[in-house]
Formats: structure tokens, C-alpha cells, sequence
């Protein structure tokens, strides 16, 4: 189940080549791209497991597939994501802000390690790498969990948002979530 909305008012006469129709039709092909890059999203999923450092557990959201630098400048994923996106988890009183991370110093994810250290690697222009963008509450207070829906939006070169949906990933049991400073 999906939820939609674009952002600022729709022309119907020139639909095709407003930002927002244009974002929208992009992510319904499950693809972000803006002049930095892009991004083509295999999968989104919320990884659920078990931290040993705090016997607690632990959920984190995990946009995974092919980022694509088409700027001239070298580029991480995770940092064109946190460029190009806002993202969200809303809770039953609240809603926090999510950070993306990426490379070696995001949690140890059983099967998805390797994908997550790609997304802090530096990516040369017209180069590709499949990868996995983590993304977690900017609170420690609420790292643990996430709410019952992701809200998400796409940003244009601006920074403003041009179309927002809301997410709602399935779960996968991943086991130990390592911290990688163990």
C-alpha cells in the first residue's frame, strides 16, 4: 500500500513535464534521479534483529539497488540519497526525521554487510555500484523501533520537495545486528 501526494499545484495541460509528474513517474519506475545521479530501487525493506550491546532490539530501513553518479564530482550513495531525499518514520504522537548512513561505520547486517559498506564508497562520474542505504532515527532514544509508517519525499536540485509517498516495506528477521566497533 502506497499513499501519494506532489508537492505544488499540477497543470493538467502540461502534465508530462512538471518536476512532480516527473518524479512521480520516476518512482513509480522505483528510480530517484536528479543531475547528481541516480538511484534504481530494487527493494526497500526494514531489516528487524537483535542488538548484543544493549539486549535490545533492533530495526533499520534499507533502500537497496544501483546508484549511478552522473555529476562530475565523486559522490557516496548514502550522500546522494541524504541529498536528493527526506525521509521519515511516524509514530502514533510523533514523527522523527530519519539520517541516511552509509559504509563501514552503519551496523552489521547479516547478508546486506557488504551492499551497506558500497554506500560510503566513493563513486567516480558515470560510475555504478550496487549497494544498500540504511537509513535510522536521528534519536538514539528511538534507534530500536521504527513507526508504523515511512514518509518520503523527493527533492529537486533545490532542495524542495517535489513528490512525497508514504512506505510501507515489509520486515525481515536478519538475526545479530553488530556494531562494528566490537
Amino acid at each position: 500500500v502506497i499513499d501519494t501526494m506532489l508537492s505544488g499545484s499540477v497543470n493538467n495541460d502540461n502534465e508530462q513535464s512538471t518536476p512532480s509528474v516527473i518524479a512521480k513517474r520516476n518512482w513509480d519506475n522505483k528510480l530517484i534521479k536528479n543531475k547528481g545521479g541516480s538511484f534504481k530501487v530494487d527493494k526497500v525493506v526494514i531489516v528487524s534483529g537483535y542488538n548484543p550491546d544493549n539486549n535490545r532490539p533492533r530495526k533499520q530501513l534499507l533502500f537497496i539497488g544501483t546508484f549511478k553518479n552522473r555529476s562530475r564530482h565523486v559522490i557516496q550513495p548514502a550522500e546522494f540519497m541524504t541529498k536528493s531525499t527526506t525521509i521519515s518514520t511516524v509514530y502514533k504522537d510523533t514523527s522523527l526525521d530519519m539520517d541516511y548512513v552509509g559504509g563501514a561505520d552503519g551496523y552489521r547486517i547479516k547478508g546486506y554487510t557488504k551492499l551497506m559498506v558500497n554506500a560510503g564508497k566513493n563513486i567516480l562520474h558515470n560510475q555504478s555500484i550496487q549497494c544498500a542505504v540504511v537509513a535510522q532515527p536521528d534519536t538514539t532514544k528511538y534507534q530500536h523501533t521504527l513507526g508504523s509508517k515511512i514518509k518520503f519525499s523527493i527533492l529537486d536540485d533545490e532542495y524542495n520537495e517535489i513528490y512525497t509517498t508514504n512506505l510501507y516495506p515489509e520486515t525481515e528477521d536478519v538475526g545479530d545486528i553488530i556494531n562494528p566497533f566490537d
